[in-house]
């Protein structure tokens, strides 16, 4: 089934609608780069510098958020990928809209919110005219004037709540969400100075423009343009969230004939006899956006009395000495720890005997919610089986269990979700399978294999 187009949706400014996005919009329909993967929608709000209606009045920032959190949830936005762009007070609107989310705590609203952009988005105010704006105050309230002043509280207020629980948080969660957030300065722009347009955000471009022309790119190799779309084609960026491109796992089980290996281990020395023998090798690359500086670590334990030895590639392994330790100590589990480079690749190919014995036979595997999944990619390979003249008697069957948690009795028991069908297969004895767009949960591959011999005999008896 194709994955739904992932939204983008536009904010304009204070006294603005939604026709200022005409030029910025005109070259991203007509980029191949980016139709195929986005729809474009824009929201239009009520917003002029007098209200000339008797019987009308101007709406506050809050209602605005409330207003575009509506349109978020309509049934045609509702469970899509979400990309919020806003100019001038339209990024305001979006933050008071995410501050308050998190203020009700409801941060499970944001999942879908895959990046927000700002345009001379003024975070800190605006000083432009202001003796004129006071002047004009006096005759004229307008509350959403008011909101893009220096100092102003509620915007202050709403600043902070971005600060502690988007930018900085290092947890998804009631009260806090990480949001990867970019926000674009016009190097000419006299109405939203630089310092207001960076606010509390850590990745900031510098393009050309003023306040108005910012959002008016002449083509394609326009910085304006390039910079902007190059966070379209590769999202996401929270230094606090890896962003992964490509995560395969490759798991190979052969049959062995009651053969030995001697675990050299301080406190647990013996003799392992094993008549299953595998390979799994989990490559992880990420992303160019990948600003995460965290320690990735990958781990694989065995079930009981089994023995490990793993081969690290793309990065010394940091792993703790309690971490190293236990491998030592008992030989059935290894860990490798690295900071990933962006657009790097690192790899933990493990040797595992003893690790899938009749009765359990199956891959278990937690996908902790640090990391932004966009590809990964699963191999069962139990070609040595079939070539030894054994027969597949169950599967294989593989279930992605949506949320991740820690490990107790629902590790030891099979999912309730129907089981994916693979991407590929082929008869001669391997599966694969993909998953795309994933932010956490746990994999479990599931089958058993038997002789062709025992299975008749069992089944004449």
């Amino acid at each position: 089934m194709a994955i739904q187009k992932g939204v983008i949706l536009f904010v304009h400014g204070f006294g603005s609608s939604s026709k200022c996005w005409k030029p910025l919009l005109d070259l991203l329909k007509n980029d191949e780069r980016i139709t195929p993967g986005y729809e474009f929608v824009t929201w239009d709000y009520p917003t002029s510098w007098i209200n000339l209606n008797l019987m009308g009045r101007i709406p506050r920032l809050q209602e605005l958020a409330r207003g575009l959190g509506d349109r978020i949830d309509s049934p045609d936005l509702r469970g899509r990928e979400l990309t919020l762009v806003g100019h001038s007070q339209g990024g305001l609107v979006i933050q008071s809209w995410i501050a308050a989310v998190l203020q009700r705590g409801e941060g499970a609203q944001l999942k879908d919110v895959r990046q927000v952009i700002f345009f001379a988005t003024p975070s800190h105010g605006s000083n432009m005219a202001m003796s004129l704006r006071l002047l004009f105050s006096t005759f004229f309230t307008n509350p959403q004037e008011v909101t893009l002043r220096v100092l102003s509280p509620d915007v202050s207020d709403i600043r902070n709540v971005i600060r502690e629980r988007v930018v900085a948080t290092t947890n998804d969660g009631a009260n806090s969400w990480r949001i990867p957030i970019h926000a674009f300065c016009g190097l000419q722009d006299g109405i939203v100075l630089e310092d207001s347009a960076r606010g509390t955000f850590d990745s900031v471009f510098s393009v050309r423009g003023n306040h108005f022309t910012i959002l008016r790119p002449e083509n394609r190799d326009d910085d304006r343009y390039r910079e902007f779309v190059e966070l379209l084609l590769d999202p996401g960026g929270h230094t606090q969230r890896f962003e992964i491109d490509d995560y395969r796992t490759v798991l190979r089980v052969e049959p062995r004939d009651n053969e030995k290996v001697a675990v050299q281990s301080e406190r647990n020395p013996r003799t392992v006899t094993y008549d299953n023998y595998a390979t799994m090798n989990r490559a992880v690359r990420f992303a160019n956006r990948n600003r995460c500086k965290n320690p990735f670590v990958i781990r694989y334990k065995t079930q009981k009395n089994g023995y490990v030895v793993g081969h690290t590639a793309g990065s010394p392994n940091i792993a703790p000495p309690e971490a190293l330790g236990r491998w030592e100590d008992g030989g059935d589990e290894y860990e490798y720890d690295f900071i990933p480079e962006s657009g790097m690749e690192y790899a933990l190919n493990v040797e595992i005997y003893k690790g899938y014995d009749a009765g359990q036979r199956e891959a278990h595997i937690h996908l902790k919610d640090h990391s932004y999944y966009r590809h990964m990619e699963y191999t069962l390979d139990l070609s040595a089986y079939l070539d030894a003249g054994y027969r597949v008697t169950r599967g294989p069957s593989f279930y992605l269990h949506p949320q991740d948690e820690p490990h107790g009795e629902m590790c030891n028991a099979r999912p309730a979700e129907e089981p994916l069908p693979p991407v590929a297969s082929d008869p001669k004895g391997t599966w694969k399978w993909e998953l795309k767009e994933l932010q956490q949960g746990i994999v479990d591959i599931v089958w058993d294999v038997a002789r062709p011999q025992a299975s008749s005999r069992a089944h004449s008896g």
